[in-house]
Formats: C-alpha cells, sequence, structure tokens
C-alpha cells in the first residue's frame, strides 16, 4: 500500500513514477493500493479500480465507485491541465465523442473537447494549433468526412459512415423498443418524432428525436456502444480515435 506517493515528486514525474509502480506490481502479480489525491496519478489508472473515500450525512466515511473520471476530478477537487484540444463540427459530435470514449474507458481529464462549427473550421484550426509545441491538437470530423480525414495529421473521423445524428437516427429507427426504454418515453412517441424528423437537416435531428427532455445523451451513448459492439471496423476507428486523443509523449504511437 502506497500513501500519497507523489509528497515531495515534481508534477511531471507523478505519471512516469507511477508506471513504474505499476510495472513492478504486475511483474510480479501483486496486489497494488494507491491513496492519492493527485489527478496524474489517477489518471494511470482505470477507471474500474478507482474507489473514492467520501463522508456521509451520518459523518460515516463510504467507499463510492465512481462512474466517470470527471465525477473523480471534481471529487478532488483539482483542476486538470489541459494536455489535448479535440476538435469537433458540432455540439452532437462532442456528446457523441465523449460517449465512445467513456465506453473504452480512456480516461478524459486533461483533454479539452471544443465544437468548432463545421468541417472547414476544424481542419483550419488542426492546421493552426499544430505549429505549437506545447499543446496536442486533433480534430475529429464526423464519419461522412472520412475520405477529407485521410492521410491528414491528426485528423480522424468519428466511426460509422455518415454523420453522427443520422447514425442515431438510423439506430433509433431498429432498435425503437430499448431506445424508447432509455429515453423513458413510449415507442409510439419515438417513432412519431423520428417520422417528424425523417427529412430534416442533420444539425436538428437529434434534438428533434430525443424532444425536449435532455436525453440526446442517453440516446447517444447507446448509439456509440452499438456502434462498438456492431462490428470489429467500428471499434478499430474508435481505438484509434481513442489513441490518438490520449497519445503523450514517450508513448509508442
Amino acid at each position: 500500500m502506497l500513501d500519497e506517493p507523489e509528497s515531495f515528486l515534481a508534477l511531471r514525474g507523478h505519471r512516469p513514477f507511477m508506471d513504474e509502480v505499476a510495472r513492478r506490481a504486475l511483474e510480479r502479480k501483486l496486489q497494488l493500493v494507491v491513496a492519492t489525491h493527485s489527478p496524474q496519478v489517477l489518471s494511470r489508472f482505470p477507471i474500474s479500480n478507482i474507489r473514492m473515500c467520501m463522508r456521509g450525512s451520518s459523518g460515516r466515511i463510504r467507499v463510492v465507485e465512481p462512474e466517470s473520471f470527471s465525477q473523480v476530478h471534481q471529487v478532488v477537487g483539482m483542476e486538470m491541465p489541459v494536455s489535448a484540444v479535440v476538435l469537433v463540427e458540432d455540439a452532437f459530435a462532442a456528446v457523441v465523442l465523449s460517449g465512445i470514449l467513456s465506453s473504452l474507458n480512456y480516461p478524459i481529464a486533461g483533454v479539452d473537447i471544443v465544437q468548432a462549427g463545421g468541417k472547414n473550421d476544424v481542419v483550419a484550426g488542426v492546421r493552426i494549433v499544430s505549429k505549437s509545441s506545447r499543446i496536442r491538437i486533433v480534430g475529429i470530423l464526423d464519419a461522412d468526412q472520412r475520405d477529407l480525414a485521410s492521410g491528414a495529421a491528426n485528423l480522424y473521423a468519428l466511426p460509422g459512415k455518415v454523420d453522427p445524428e443520422q447514425e442515431l437516427f438510423d439506430y433509433a429507427a431498429k432498435n425503437c423498443v430499448d431506445v424508447a426504454a432509455a429515453l423513458g418515453r413510449s415507442v409510439d412517441a419515438l417513432l412519431t418524432a423520428l417520422s417528424a424528423c425523417e427529412f430534416s437537416d442533420h444539425a436538428v435531428l437529434a434534438p428533434s428525436s430525443c424532444g425536449s427532455s435532455g436525453s440526446g445523451s442517453a440516446v447517444s451513448g447507446k448509439c456509440s456502444d452499438s456502434a462498438l459492439a456492431a462490428a470489429a471496423e467500428a471499434r478499430e476507428q474508435a481505438m484509434e480515435l481513442a489513441e490518438a486523443i490520449t497519445w503523450r509523449p514517450g508513448r509508442s504511437a
């Protein structure tokens, strides 16, 4: 057991130190318990291996299993330095990308997902910020722009073949019972909403089909999970995105 192993270490030494400790523990097949308040140390462990000790209303300490890394960092009360900026086309692409990274259990503390406003803005932003030596920039285009991203430095595309709104629409139409249950709506209400926006512009497709209850993230999460489970190709595309976004100097590409 290690208690606050980052104490008296320079900030940039936290991650490599924990990587070495974890490597040795794995080699010797040891169970490792680490108590820490360091976001850098926490980011080296999968979310499934993290527990938070919190004081309940009765004053007793409870051990809580967190649902996400953002929840961990909110409780710890420390801001993670931005290590990468990810440009996406719009708000819905940001929701889908966050869902994909979460479903793959990739830590995104320190990753700032920014809505650029369109494919041209994503491409231009990546081209400009790539000149910086202090921050990593990655552009994620919608799947229907995969040809534009192909072969371009730091440009990738979301999994699938069409824009994320259409991917969501297609998934909801094919799996209306599961999606309606996830949203807390009736199947008839979902099908009516889908029918009403069938020929809408893709920019309003997702909000229209999800209604005004703020459940877009619930559907996009199911859509992301479905894309990953449906085909090995989609999972490989998602893994490529996650690796590109969470890449760090000194780690093999």
